[in-house]
């Protein structure tokens, strides 16, 4: 199953009449584009598989929660990029779900939350604490030590406790109201010749998102960002560099040199712009 860490619904913004995108990567330490498909691109497959589950559970992350998730943030998207609007009640909550659902997602997110469990099982756990109980409620087909189950079960155990721990990270009610509370603008890219383009790391953010001089941008289609700041002062601060015409570079420039693995666009006019950025993978977040 294709695991979509950049979901189709966000870059079919940068889609053509054909429905296709343009997709940088550099495999080859060559920066090639490639016109595709926004369902072919951004993702892994069985990236959120739980191993050694049953089949109806294995894709849960997926099947249950993103797709409810991404659907209401689609709508969100929608309301932004047709109305020129910031959603509001439910709306808001799913935007400010999928923006911290792009930070953690990702491939290298998925094996931080792997590895750390992974770690915590293996090195952290006092396998004679819990003998006894296992002892009891042990079924006669399963191993004798509660060591040799762990061992056995371990794939499906660490798959099922980084999906909880992605789920519980994404829905933190602290870190919603955070977001959710910040002031909320929607601002409109003039630039003809060099519209926005957007990557694999597509928010641009401060040191965190609770100081007074936070903020984050996000490019939301070739021509809209998304904008969200802690303060008035900082709002201000971010229009007026908008409106002196500097931030859509600026803000190309950020998206570009944070991608891990692949940037975006409607097609390959930028491909130099790109190439000179792509593969720096500069450190786009405080969580990562």
């Amino acid at each position: 199953m294709k695991h979509h860490y950049l979901p189709e619904f966000y870059l079919k913004q940068w889609a053509g009449p054909d429905g296709r995108l343009c997709e940088f990567s550099n495999p080859y330490n060559k920066v090639k584009p490639r016109m595709t498909h926004p369902g072919g691109t951004g993702y892994v497959e069985n990236l959120y598989r739980i191993a050694n589950a049953p089949p109806n559970l294995q894709d849960v992350f997926e099947t249950r929660f993103l797709s409810i998730a991404d659907g209401q943030a689609a709508e969100a998207l929608r309301v932004m990029v047709d109305e020129n609007a910031v959603p509001t009640d439910h709306l808001k909550i799913a935007w400010a779900r999928f923006m911290m659902s792009l930070v953690y997602r990702t491939p290298e997110g998925v094996a931080r939350s792997t590895e750390m469990i992974r770690k915590h099982y293996e090195e952290g756990t006092n396998f004679e604490e819990f003998q006894a109980e296992y002892a009891r409620i042990k079924k006669s087909e399963d191993p004798e030590t509660v060591q040799e189950y762990l061992q056995t079960g371990m794939p499906r155990i660490i798959g099922r406790t980084m999906i909880n721990h992605l789920m519980d990270i994404i829905e933190s009610p602290r870190v919603l109201e955070a977001l959710s509370t910040m002031k909320w603008f929607i601002v409109r890219s003039n630039d003809v010749r060099f519209p926005l383009l957007t990557s694999d790391r597509p928010i641009v953010m401060t040191n965190g998102i609770s100081h007074p001089n936070s903020h984050m941008i996000m490019p939301i289609s070739p021509r809209y960002n998304f904008l969200a700041a802690r303060t008035d002062d900082e709002i201000a601060k971010m229009r007026r560099i908008w409106q002196d015409g500097v931030m859509t570079s600026a803000l190309n420039d950020n998206v570009i040199r944070q991608a891990r693995k692949y940037a975006y666009g409607t097609d390959d006019r930028q491909l130099r712009f790109v190439a000179n950025r792509l593969g720096e993978k500069k450190v786009c977040s405080p969580f990562e």
